[in-house]
């Protein structure tokens, strides 16, 4: 906007409002993106396998290090293991942002049994999930707002991670509660409610070889710290990676990388970009510019048209978060081995 008879102080504070207006947008359109992620799809899991794997996707290449005690005979709990591995990877972001020198985490599961009800919880089995940094804490007139929509503590970022980590928990039956000593770190406990069937062994999968085609990716993803990782762990695979976070952008990269003679092999697709052009539109997009792409979606959601049925809607494989490097390798031999796509 520029208006030549506005005073510079009066374009400043207009320059403002217009650009907290935009923040505002983008954060309503991610607590609408978060609201349409549906009821949780819950079957039978080991807490302990979920965070795991959740933890350990955040935090590959950073100076923070992860100790867990998982007991052999943890209790399973019927969960949506994309969103609950969403609440671990939520929780872990925030510790590292708050040891940015290196620290440790440490997460502790174990069977409780609650004589009594305790809140909305049932006397019965459940599960404790207990999530301990030793970060820089948050203040005690903090913490009765830390799971409020649009609260944080930090200069950058929206506030809602903590915010669709209760809803996550809270949708599962269970509580999620913090406390925190500043300067000594923080703890958060969660308890859901433990299952009374038996969860069978999985079968042991045989020893996938590393992926050895290499190529060049493109990446469509709006969490720089998932960005981060997902880079790393291409890179480890032997591929050449670009990341982009809006798809519009994504398109421009393929369209230039095309017209160079310098393709891209794969492309990874978040399905889900608040405030932008997420991925099932790109894959429209990108369609039109070359019908033989080979596109992956990767989504924190587990339920949506999408995801039943990527392939219906031009991707040819799909990544469910939060996922290790054996999938991702897995996922991208599978792509790569395929015809290009038909639709």
């Amino acid at each position: 906007m520029h208006e030549p008879n506005l005073s510079p102080n009066l374009r400043e504070t207009i320059g403002n409002i217009e650009e907290a207006s935009k923040q505002a947008s983008q954060l309503a359109d991610r607590l609408l993106t978060f609201s349409k992620g549906g009821s949780p799809v819950k079957e039978l899991h080991s807490l302990g396998e979920i965070v795991k794997t959740s933890a350990s996707f955040v935090l590959s290449g950073s100076k923070v290090k992860l100790e867990t005690q998982i007991p052999a005979d943890l209790w399973p709990c019927e969960v949506d293991a994309s969103q609950f591995g969403r609440v671990i990877q939520n929780l872990t972001i925030n510790s590292v942002e708050a040891m940015p020198d290196g620290g440790l985490i440490r997460i502790d599961c174990r069977n409780l049994v609650l004589e009594e009800e305790q809140g909305k919880l049932k006397p019965g089995r459940h599960v404790e999930v207990i999530f301990q940094d030793n970060g820089w804490g948050i203040p005690q007139e903090m913490l009765g707002r830390i799971f409020d929509p649009y609260f944080t503590t930090k200069t950058a970022g929206s506030g809602l991670g903590l915010a669709a980590s209760y809803s996550i928990v809270e949708a599962h039956g269970g509580t999620i509660e913090v406390s925190s000593t500043t300067g000594q770190g923080t703890e958060f406990r969660i308890l859901l409610p433990a299952s009374a069937a038996e969860l069978k062994p999985k079968p042991v999968a045989p020893a996938q070889p590393p992926t050895s085609q290499g190529g060049r990716v493109l990446v469509l993803e709006d969490e720089p710290s998932v960005s981060r990782v997902l880079a790393r762990m291409l890179q480890k695979l032997g591929f050449e990676s670009e990341v982009t976070s809006r798809g519009e952008q994504t398109i421009e990269v393929y369209e230039k990388a095309l017209a160079e003679e310098r393709p891209f092999q794969v492309v990874i697709l978040d399905l889900t970009v608040p405030g932008g052009m997420g991925g099932e539109e790109t894959i429209k997009r990108l369609l039109s510019l070359d019908p033989g792409v080979k596109a992956i979606v990767s989504s924190g959601y587990s339920d949506g048209d999408v995801i039943a049925e990527h392939k219906k809607f031009g991707f040819q494989g799909l990544l469910t978060k939060p996922y290790g490097i054996g999938k991702l390798r897995e996922t991208l031999g599978e792509v790569l081995a395929n015809p290009p796509s038909s639709r």
